[in-house]
């Protein structure tokens, strides 16, 4: 997602993780992609149970400072409504002030205004996978630990947008 956000032209990119929910894989891609990028990354972290709520949060501290991001990438679509609605509290235009992106591709992700850009993970295969993995270590309870990396599919819809050249971007 993050590459995805550079190639419409955005340099000053967010990413908002969470304490509560296994965010660290998706923080470790989003730091990757801007190292490669050369760009300096935003990092948000929050500690909230409701995701939605901690969207919208995180989102008020970080859009109070006008002009800091041109888009957030967020952990999941619940956090990118809650951002979605503190842009909307602040008067921010959704794609064309700030593009908004998150993970999962919940039912409730196409029908949001804008409907959201996010990312799809092939739910199946990561039960599938998990089912594997688990078998093999109640074989060999000894074996190292495993990862897996599984394919994903960027659903591309209207909360993102090209970024716009601003004094501070300039």
């Amino acid at each position: 997602l993050a590459r995805y956000l550079q190639s419409l032209g955005h340099r000053r990119i967010a990413f908002l993780g969470s304490r509560q929910f296994s965010s660290v894989r998706m923080r470790q891609g989003f730091l990757r992609a801007m190292e490669e990028a050369g760009l300096e990354p935003t990092t948000l972290e929050s500690d909230s149970g409701d995701e939605r709520e901690s969207g919208f949060l995180a989102a008020k501290r970080l859009l109070s400072q006008r002009g800091a991001v041109s888009a957030i990438l967020c952990y999941s679509d619940s956090a990118a409504q809650g951002v979605l609605e503190a842009a909307s509290s602040c008067g921010i235009r959704v794609p064309d002030d700030l593009s908004i992106a998150g993970f999962g591709d919940r039912p409730e992700a196409a029908a949001m205004h804008p409907p959201l850009t996010t990312v799809w993970g092939y739910p199946d295969q990561v039960g599938r996978r998990l089912a594997e993995m688990v078998l093999q270590r109640i074989a060999d309870p000894t074996a190292p630990p495993r990862s897996a990396v599984l394919p994903t599919r960027l659903i591309r819809r209207a909360s993102c947008g090209p970024a716009v050249a601003t004094p501070a971007s300039l």
